[in-house]
């Protein structure tokens, strides 16, 4: 299972624990491995101490490492529920879709993206 951001690592208690950890932008968490990507500019040495512990401290937390159905966090402010009224959940919607990324393009790059290395730590 593929995760490419921390707000998408929600339904992984492991995914969201090794988000996170500054660098890192996406995971990969497959059957029997875990792969991790970084931004290119860090330091594999710097990252891999912080990676591992956040994986062991996991284990350790006994989580499972995906929420079954029903599972979970409590849902985000700008989740949808179904007892919200077609009002509040527009306007939940124009958050979620609008609001948050225009919000979050002010701390973007003007220039296009680094480019990002992936390398499997762990297996």
């Amino acid at each position: 299972m593929e995760f490419s951001s921390h707000q998408a690592s929600k339904a992984s208690p492991l995914a969201k624990a090794i988000f996170d950890i500054e660098g890192v932008t996406r995971v990969f968490l497959g059957r029997d491995f875990i792969s991790v990507t970084k931004q290119e500019h860090l330091p594999w040495g710097v990252l891999k101490p912080n990676i591992y512990e956040a994986i062991q401290d996991f284990y350790l937390s006994g989580q499972p490492v995906i929420f079954a159905d029903g599972e979970g966090p409590a849902p985000s402010d700008t989740d949808v529920l179904p007892d919200d009224s077609p009002a509040v959940a527009a306007i939940k919607e124009i958050l979620e879709t609008r609001v948050r990324p225009a919000v979050q393009g002010l701390y973007r790059f003007a220039s296009p993206p680094p480019p990002f290395v992936t390398h499997t730590i762990c297996s």
